[in-house]
């Protein structure tokens, strides 16, 4: 390619303001040095390394870093190989954004797909029927068919787990499809049935077994379909209903009320009872007869209210001290009555509880 015949440099210096090729066209062809450090080519073939200010671009792939290069300053590598660049930044195979936004509108990987309608992992490639989470503003059909909720959603094997459901409705939510659905170490399950003729939703929350074996801990267990059984949460231990929580016990705790007594009796410590969170009634009070017979009533003429009286009779033993007279029964009715066990007593403790 010839040049005029004069001097290009002077003590390794461009004496004049660039270089550049008879054809050269700015940003059409030709190419261009210029004496600032700039330049423009048309194409251009590096071997080695090529580096500027915050990136550095070589055979193992282009390093993008936040300010100079340096440790722990990369920000975006792109590689064909797991590897360490020269700086000790370790950087996986493919792309990694370690920070800022990523702009597109489709992307995919060996299980995951990020689209304009949200983010979706799956059981596997990315294919039809293998869609394990969707997170999107919107519900509706992703590339390959699957159906997805609006929100946060768990999908196993034809169930959907609501985890944080949009607008109004609960944070927890489950579409049951099939018979039951239950997830790695029984963390929770869930079930159309109850173990009983009606059908129920059920959530279990285990200690550590297969949900909804004896041991569960928490159980949320929905209306059942007759009406029947009412929605109620139950606490097990070791196999037993400790508590159980119904609307009719109010999820709280239920004030003392007191007892009207019958004729005869007196009040030492004025008699009450409440309902308990787990369905109990407890009772309390000390009270006093001139004599009890072998079944003398407390509240003949007063029986305590509807929702307080046992389907059947119960009998419970207070705590025993001096005179005290025996066993306190408590009829279907809502009649109390104190038991003498044989022997004439003047006082009766009530203190204890009974099951509806």
């Amino acid at each position: 390619m010839p040049f005029k015949n004069y001097s290009l440099t002077k003590n390794g210096q461009l004496t004049i303001g660039q270089i550049f090729s008879p054809d050269f066209i700015t940003g059409v062809s030709g190419w261009e040095i210029r004496k600032d450090g700039s330049a423009e080519f048309n194409n251009l073939g590096i071997r080695g390394t090529f580096s500027g200010t915050d990136y550095v671009i070589n055979s193992a792939g282009a390093f993008f870093y936040n300010g100079t290069p340096g440790p722990g300053t990369l920000l975006i590598s792109l590689a064909t190989a797991a590897g360490t660049d020269t700086y000790g930044n370790a950087y996986p195979l493919g792309l990694q954004v370690l920070q800022g936004i990523i702009s597109g509108s489709e992307f995919m990987g060996t299980n995951w797909l990020e689209d304009p309608d949200g983010m979706f992992m799956y059981d596997g490639p990315p294919a039809t029927g293998n869609l394990l989470l969707s997170v999107a503003p919107l519900p509706g059909t992703d590339t390959f068919g699957n159906a997805y909720q609006a929100g946060v959603w768990a999908y196993f094997g034809g169930d959907s787990v609501g985890l944080f459901n949009q607008g109004s409705s609960p944070a927890l939510i489950f579409n049951p499809v099939s018979a039951t659905l239950s997830q790695g170490a029984e963390a929770f399950a869930f079930t159309t049935a109850h173990g009983l003729v009606t059908e129920q939703a059920w959530l279990a929350v285990s200690s550590g077994k297969e949900s909804g074996k004896a041991d569960a801990a928490i159980q949320f267990v929905s209306e059942s379909s007759d009406g029947t059984i009412p929605p109620s949460m139950i606490f097990e231990f070791g196999g037993a209903d400790a508590v159980t929580l119904t609307a009719a016990n109010g999820f709280t705790a239920d004030s003392w009320h007191n007892i009207t007594l019958d004729s005869g009796w007196s009040a030492s410590v004025t008699p009450q009872y409440r309902l308990l969170p787990d369905g109990n009634v407890q009772v309390r009070g000390q009270i006093t007869h001139a004599g009890v017979t072998a079944l003398t009533t407390i509240n003949n003429s007063n029986p305590v209210p509807a929702a307080y009286r046992p389907a059947a009779t119960r009998v419970y033993r207070p705590p025993i001290a001096g005179d005290s007279a025996g066993t306190v029964e408590i009829t279907s009715a809502g009649i109390l009555a104190m038991r003498a066990s044989g022997f004439t007593a003047t006082a009766a403790f009530l203190d204890g509880e009974y099951s509806l």
